[in-house]
């Protein structure tokens, strides 16, 4: 196995780790982890570190092997991800987001073999309403990414999630005390108005000139910071009442509806929505069944 230096051109195909003995792929580990070890303390990544070997030493490893080599022989503590050195700005995008977590969002630690992971996941019917989410988180600055899930009875789920433990947290404070979302929507009561509904909110349709909008949740500071958010934009004729659920251990759902039609437009000409009403969900019947063989 011969070292090749930053001047030398390689053009025969990249080492197959796979062709090699026990004894020589030893030896190779030998050689490469001084390497890498290297490239480590001058701040490469997993990733940058695949393509300086495969481009200066001629040597395909999979990521999953430089990672154990890192975590295992080197012994190193920076072999995970580096946290993102996110920090809150106000801006659209944010105020948006706000009103997507005190809605459909998820942003509940889970903990995973003594390890706690910090996700904000978003899983809805709507693709439109996934993918203001997914480009909004890039706005801010985060790396998130989505997917698409079908069940073969339920229909399909549009999701999206990033981990940024920063970020999380930030939601989690908002969540637990919604007044401390007051400077960061202010001047932007639209856009957080916007995630909101996006998340918890319907038009009912009666008639074409005929309809009412609502806004539903669980918990009554998130509808009392609503109602606030809609006085500064200009919508006032609101009425809020509590419904009560008739099954065990449900919480009394608290109601926002505009009834009045021209308030009803003005919301949806300031807010502008991308989704209006949640879609329907596929009913059993119109999802293929899977084959009987008894």
């Amino acid at each position: 196995i011969w070292r090749l230096t930053k001047d030398t051109k390689v053009e025969s195909a990249p080492l197959d780790l796979r062709l090699l003995r026990r004894d020589e792929l030893e030896k190779l580990k030998e050689e490469l982890l001084p390497v890498i070890q290297t490239l480590r303390e001058m701040g490469y990544g997993v990733r940058k570190i695949k393509k300086h070997l495969k481009k200066y030493h001629n040597i395909d490893l999979p990521l999953t092997t430089i990672r154990r080599w890192i975590r295992n022989e080197l012994k190193d503590t920076k072999w995970m991800r580096v946290p993102i050195p996110w920090i809150p700005k106000r801006c659209p995008e944010l105020a948006y987001l706000i009103g997507v977590a005190l809605g459909d969002a998820c942003t509940r630690p889970t903990n995973y073999k003594n390890m706690t992971f910090y996700e904000f996941r978003l899983k809805v019917r709507s693709e439109d309403f996934r993918d203001e989410v997914y480009k909004a988180l890039k706005a801010i600055g985060l790396h998130p990414y989505k997917w698409t899930y079908k069940h073969p009875q339920h229909g399909t789920w549009y999701c999206t999630a990033v981990s940024c433990k920063k970020f999380v947290l930030f939601m989690n404070d908002i969540k637990e005390n919604p007044k401390q979302a007051l400077p960061w929507i202010y001047g932007f009561e639209s856009e957080f108005i916007r995630g909101f509904y996006e998340s918890e909110g319907n038009l009912d349709d009666y008639r074409p000139a005929d309809y009412d909008l609502r806004i539903v949740n669980t918990r009554k500071d998130y509808i009392e910071l609503i109602c606030e958010a809609l006085r500064r934009i200009g919508v006032r004729e609101v009425r809020v009442y509590v419904e009560r659920d008739k099954r065990p251990n449900r919480r009394p759902r608290y109601v926002l509806k505009i009834a009045i039609q021209e308030e009803v437009d003005k919301f949806i000409k300031i807010v502008r929505p991308v989704i209006r009403n949640e879609p329907k969900r596929k009913s059993p019947k119109d999802c293929p069944q899977a084959l009987k063989l008894y």
